[in-house]
């Protein structure tokens, strides 16, 4: 009887499913998933959704973070109430194909999806080459920050599926037999 429980937060934390156990978790917690995010928030702080879940779970587990991870605070803090040996954590990072390679050249306008802002730019191959390199760069810090708290991080395309995210994680730690 593993239990789950899935928090949604974006500045604080926004809603709760579970903890819910059992064949019938699935399609609730999918439901769940699947269902408009908390919106309004002006930034996401990871770090409130992590301190809930040790309060409310102090038994620790698998922990499994889902977000884009552009936050407002520190990654290495936000995952420092995860801890091991008490909990195992899994950082899914989603990113969007369009945020991880430059927009093609030329004319471009660039809209933020928290607050609906746009910028318009021309891409040239040097700002596209800059963009790379910022790029590049940030995932290095984050992958660095997951490691530096022993969590494992996974960089997930947005247009992939759940299962193709999750499932070779689970392989890997005989959760499931091929």
């Amino acid at each position: 009887g593993d239990r789950v429980t899935m928090v949604r937060f974006a500045d604080v934390v926004a809603d709760t499913w579970g903890p819910a156990a059992g064949s019938a978790l699935g399609p609730g917690l999918l439901g769940h998933m699947a269902a408009p995010a908390p919106s309004g928030a002006r930034s996401t702080r990871l770090a409130a959704a992590t301190r809930w879940a040790t309060r409310r779970v102090p038994s620790g587990g698998l922990a499994v973070v889902i977000s884009d991870l552009w936050c407002s605070d520190d990654l290495g803090a936000a995952l420092a109430p995860l801890a091991r040996p008490r909990w195992e954590v899994l950082v899914l990072h989603v990113l969007a194909a369009g945020e991880l390679a430059p927009p093609a050249l030329g004319p471009v306008v660039l809209r933020d999806a928290e607050t609906g802002r746009t910028l318009e730019v021309v891409v040239d191959e040097a700002l596209a080459a800059r963009y790379r390199q910022a790029m590049n760069a940030r995932l290095d810090r984050v992958r660095a920050a997951a490691a530096g708290r022993g969590a494992r991080h996974e960089l997930v395309r947005g247009d992939w599926t759940l299962e193709r995210a999750v499932v070779p994680y689970l392989l890997v730690r005989s959760v499931l037999h091929a």
